[in-house]
């Protein structure tokens, strides 16, 4: 089952989180929470077949390419309370064209002691995939690829645009990268978007 379920993660983002839980599930947390987990796989695959989805990769005018990412974390939301993190990156055009090339949910590898450090981590990953793909796509085509990156995080747009100083000092170094991206021609938009509630 698990293998199945990781298969169909590499095509459905909408079901990468559960997917990325669950793969996580260990034979001891299996055995305390056996009913709640068979549940959750029950739920995720009865989703998967109820809402079908295909990937569509439009034409995209090459002159206006555009490559914008989210980034967003769960902090201690896993079963061992560590971090679940994720972004998704999109290639887009001036017409409003988007073509998904990157997700990824994943347990946070590093210990996150507040939600602006697993902020930080999530961004800093969603940075150096849609740079890279950027930086690649300008050398390609020979004109510039506008990078912009969105985060959910207030504190975390405050601290980049602002430039003042995380109080957590072990994630000083991260946004103060990504503050000197924002003020050289690397980060072209930054930007804060507001969670909307679900019904």
């Amino acid at each position: 089952m698990r293998m199945k379920l990781g298969w169909l993660g590499n095509s459905r983002a909408d079901c990468a989180v559960e997917i990325s839980q669950l793969a996580q599930v260990t034979d001891v947390i299996f055995k305390e929470r056996h009913r709640e987990i068979i549940n959750r796989i029950n739920r995720v695959m009865t989703y998967a077949v109820d809402n079908p989805v295909s990937l569509e990769f439009p034409k995209l005018d090459l002159q206006t390419l555009q490559v914008v990412g989210f980034s967003e974390s769960s902090f201690a939301s896993n079963y061992d309370l560590t971090s679940q993190l994720g972004h998704i990156v999109f290639i887009t055009d001036g017409e409003g064209n988007a073509a998904p090339i990157h997700f990824k949910s994943y347990k946070a590898r590093r210990v996150t002691r507040s939600v602006m450090a697993a902020e930080v981590i999530a961004f800093s990953d969603a940075f150096d995939v849609g740079y890279t793909l950027a930086t690649e796509l300008s050398s390609l085509l020979g004109n510039k690829v506008l990078l912009i990156l969105l985060t959910d995080s207030k504190s975390h747009f405050d601290v980049i645009s602002n430039g003042t100083r995380t109080l957590e000092k072990r994630m000083t170094p991260r946004p103060e990268r990504a503050t000197a991206a924002e003020t050289s021609p690397t980060l072209d938009s930054y930007g804060a978007r507001r969670i909307l509630p679900t019904a």
